[in-house]
């Protein structure tokens, strides 16, 4: 799949676009395939932030779920979605 990676701390010019493996999704999450997708302000916070990179980034999109995790059943595979980052994401 194709990501944003950040690199480096040192800013967003170290941001790169690569392809990564396709994660599959762990017990109570969902994977899934964005339409759409957009940086914001937390995905900014990123750049300074003291976290290990690389990080992939991407805060705000919309899409279709493509699997579920173990335990997930609220939700169904093909079911269309908004992320909506919160403080416990």
């Amino acid at each position: 799949m194709k990501a944003l990676r950040l690199t480096q701390q040192t800013a967003l010019a170290d941001l790169t676009a690569t392809e990564v493996e396709t994660p599959s999704p762990a017990p109570g999450e969902v994977l899934i395939r964005l339409r759409a997708a957009a940086l914001n302000h937390r995905d900014l916070h990123f750049v300074d932030a003291p976290i290990d990179k690389p990080v992939i980034l991407g805060s705000d999109g919309s899409g279709v779920i493509e699997a579920l995790g173990a335990g997930v059943t609220d939700w169904t595979p093909g079911a269309e979605v908004v992320i909506n980052p919160s403080l416990a994401w």
